[in-house]
């Protein structure tokens, strides 16, 4: 069940099947994220599939997060946090955020000036949100805004587990207390 156009293309070019979501269960669903916190919480929508790569999370009885060392921090907010935007809302969405977070940016197509479009049509708002203190909240008040489709934040409730990917083999990240 690949969560992005560019994976399901690559899926199909090499014989694999694909299942569309909602047409069988989902046990196990295994992601990477672009941050991974030490409540669990994550980043996600680096690539600009956010959306698709949430809905499958959270379908799955199971969410597996792979990573690599330098993916981990205390607190998100080191990387911009994407959000998923209806094209036509997209500038009063980012108005609504810079009110509070003055660092908002649509994402651009590789360095041009044309507007990065999700495989869902949408628009995607890079935000800087700094140290995040509480991600369920923000993603909850971040998708209580009209036109948000979808935030790169996964709260901590939706990871199952969570694989650092080191030099030495692979280790599981002790699950936060809770």
């Amino acid at each position: 069940m690949p969560t992005s156009g560019v994976t399901e293309r690559r899926c199909r070019d090499l014989g694999v099947a694909v299942v569309p979501l909602g047409e069988c269960t989902i046990d196990v669903a295994i992601d990477g994220a672009d941050e991974v916190a030490a409540d669990w919480s994550l980043t996600k929508g680096g690539g600009g599939a956010l959306f698709r790569e949430k809905a499958v999370a959270l379908a799955a009885s199971r969410f597996v997060v792979i990573v690599t060392p330098e993916k981990l921090v205390d607190r998100l907010g080191a990387f911009p946090t994407p959000v998923e935007v209806v094209p036509f809302s997209a500038r009063t969405v980012a108005h609504a955020i810079a009110s509070a977070y003055p660092d908002v940016a649509i994402r651009r197509r590789g360095g041009t000036e044309t507007p990065f479009v999700t495989d869902n049509g949408n628009a995607i708002l890079d935000c800087a949100f700094d140290d995040i203190a509480e991600p369920a909240l923000l993603d909850a008040a971040l998708r209580a805004i009209h036109g948000v489709v979808a935030t790169g934040i996964f709260p901590s409730a939706m990871t199952g587990v969570v694989l650092v990917g080191t030099r030495n083999g692979v280790d599981e990240l002790p699950a936060p207390p809770p």
